[in-house]
């Protein structure tokens, strides 16, 4: 587990650099052709559904086995909404 000062200089850095980060990824966006744009655009939808489809895999693969002996566990119940 890290520290309280490792947490908070993660948080620090975080806040200090995202706008940096987010700024020249813009800058990245916008240098970019259409084609380069497309390009992109595909790969991150082929991500999500290659994420989507191994959520869904996780969530119809039923009770896991016992580890060391111990009660069966299932999937984790959905948040309550």
């Amino acid at each position: 587990m890290p520290s309280p000062f490792a947490a908070a200089w993660a948080a620090r850095a975080a806040r200090r650099y995202g706008p940096v980060m987010a700024r020249a990824a813009y800058k990245r966006w916008k240098a970019m052709t259409p084609e380069e744009k497309e390009r992109y655009r595909q790969q991150m939808r082929g991500a999500t559904e290659r994420g989507r489809a191994v959520v869904a895999q996780a969530r119809n693969r039923g009770p896991r086995p016992p580890i060391d002996g111990g009660p069966e566990q299932g999937p984790p119940e959905p948040p309550a909404r």
